[in-house]
């Protein structure tokens, strides 16, 4: 996906980039509504072609840019917070196969962002929908996960090494439980399942579950490389921006 020019484009020319029709009523107003949205300013002379006077120039204008056009947001985007979730999966291992939870808390912790859940999740199908994200099915790819709770409340931590030999009894007795909650249910495999998932968290007050790794596709996309190198830029200049704050 490539910017706009500041320069006249044909009328046919911009239609073909935007997905309109030239014949439409409205196609001099919906060119003028898109440009806009996309962060640029043109004039449209009476008859003739359309003239960009203004593009998207620093970093957060032109990743907006690319969020609106790519991913069909709103122009209501957090582009910094976005950012920082961008960094924190391609610079943090840990975070590509983790819980929703923790990565909410370690975005938190190491940027200062309360990020919802909700707006991960969804920034994360944005991504996997624009091919921008892989997630990764398979099981060496995953890793384990464990939630329990005690007086304190509800904890998540990774399975180490040590706890794997619990983790396969664990295991071993929901696959016993399941057959007999589908006898018990007859066949029906939902209430199967809920029954045995009750009843597993009062026999070990915890549960085990494998998280599928997430990770940025590899790198020789052009709109990949564009999107790294502006969330690098974006990050840096804050940075850079911080410290001279406090200097």
């Amino acid at each position: 996906m490539k910017q706009l020019e500041v320069r006249a484009y044909e009328r046919q020319e911009i239609a073909e980039i935007m997905g309109l029709k030239v014949s439409s009523h409205n196609f001099i107003r919906d060119v003028r509504d898109r440009l806009k949205k996309w962060g640029y300013t043109c004039e449209t002379p009476r008859g003739r072609a359309v003239i960009i006077t203004s593009k998207p120039e620093t970093a957060q204008e032109r990743l907006a840019e690319i969020m609106i056009r790519l991913f069909g947001l709103d122009l209501q985007i957090e582009v910094y917070a976005f950012a920082c979730y961008l960094h924190f999966m391609l610079n943090e291992p840990a975070a590509q196969a983790m819980p929703w939870v923790e990565r909410h808390a370690l975005i938190q912790e190491m940027y200062g962002l309360d990020i919802s859940e909700i707006t991960l999740r969804r920034w994360t199908k944005h991504l996997l929908d624009g091919d921008i994200m892989h997630k990764n099915e398979g099981r060496q790819d995953s890793e384990w996960w464990m939630t329990y709770t005690d007086s304190v409340g509800k904890h998540q931590e990774p399975v180490e090494e040590e706890d794997l030999p619990q983790m396969h009894q664990y295991w071993k007795r929901h696959g016993e439980l399941l057959n007999k909650w589908r006898i018990t249910c007859n066949g029906n495999e939902s209430a199967a399942w809920s029954a045995t998932r009750k009843q597993m968290w009062q026999e070990y007050q915890c549960c085990y579950y494998r998280c599928k790794c997430l990770t940025i596709n590899g790198i020789g996309n052009e709109e990949i490389n564009t999107i790294i190198d502006l969330v690098d830029e974006i990050l840096e200049l804050n940075w850079d921006s911080s410290n001279a704050e406090q200097a």
